[in-house]
């Protein structure tokens, strides 16, 4: 399906008014992580998964795994419109079974973005949650060196950093601002979901782990069965819920 750009855009430049910078009254213990993987050979087919992830010990408490088809193609600055329906659709069922209102953490921009809405602000807004946006490549914005640290900046505004990792830093992440969010409480979360033993090699653990769930998903049903059975450490003693796909 042919995305309108103009009207894409437009809608952009209007949502982008309603992001808001500003420092959490209360900083959620959980973060779900979103991202999206697509079945092996079939870039039409899109596998989401919106994992929850508890700040304290970085165990699964949930999570929640949507396959469906992708009418929209890859456009850089537009890539809410194409993985955006999924993502949303597995983080609504997630929401209602969490007990407290999550800090997003999307694999995408936030307002390091051409029209400062990149997926993450994006869906921080049609949800009215604090978003965190992790990408592997800057999209929009210079980098300045500021007190000992890579900030991305727009059009004069601290819209997030850069996170050197690996053993021989050459693996960057850029974080940015999402919505209801400051860079204090990015520096926070980020501070505390880097795996210390990877050396930053790795993205976020909740992006990380979205990552993984959704790729062993996309893949198929039995083999996202075996995934969990061999990783079972790796969620919450206690968690009940453990769906396998919803279409």
């Amino acid at each position: 399906m042919p995305l309108d750009l103009l009207k894409a855009s437009r809608i952009q430049e209007i949502l982008s008014k309603k992001v808001q910078i500003k420092r959490l009254d209360y900083r959620p213990k959980t973060v779900v992580g979103l991202d999206i993987s697509y079945k092996p050979g079939q870039d039409t087919i899109g596998c989401a998964a919106a994992v929850a992830i508890r700040l304290d010990d970085l165990k699964i408490i949930d999570y929640s795994i949507v396959i469906d088809e992708v009418t929209i193609p890859y456009i850089p600055g537009f890539l809410a419109f194409r993985e955006m329906p999924l993502m949303f659709k597995a983080l609504i069922r997630l929401l209602k079974r969490l007990n407290e209102k999550p800090v997003l953490m999307v694999n995408g921009h936030g307002i390091s973005h051409p029209r400062k809405l990149g997926i993450a602000s994006h869906i921080g807004v049609v949800t009215d949650l604090p978003s965190i946006g992790v990408a592997g490549k800057l999209l929009y914005g210079d980098i300045v060196r500021l007190k000992g640290r890579d900030m991305i900046i727009v059009e004069g505004i601290i819209a997030g950093f850069v996170v050197s990792g690996g053993r021989d830093r050459k693996k960057s992440y850029y974080i940015s601002i999402g919505h209801k969010i400051s860079i204090e409480d990015l520096e926070y979360y980020i501070d505390r979901l880097f795996e210390p033993e990877f050396h930053c090699a790795k993205p976020p653990y909740p992006i990380h782990i979205a990552d993984v769930m959704s790729r062993e998903a996309a893949r198929g049903r039995d083999n996202f069965i075996k995934w969990i059975s061999r990783n079972k450490h790796l969620f919450d003693l206690y968690t009940e819920h453990l769906e396998i796909f919803s279409n």
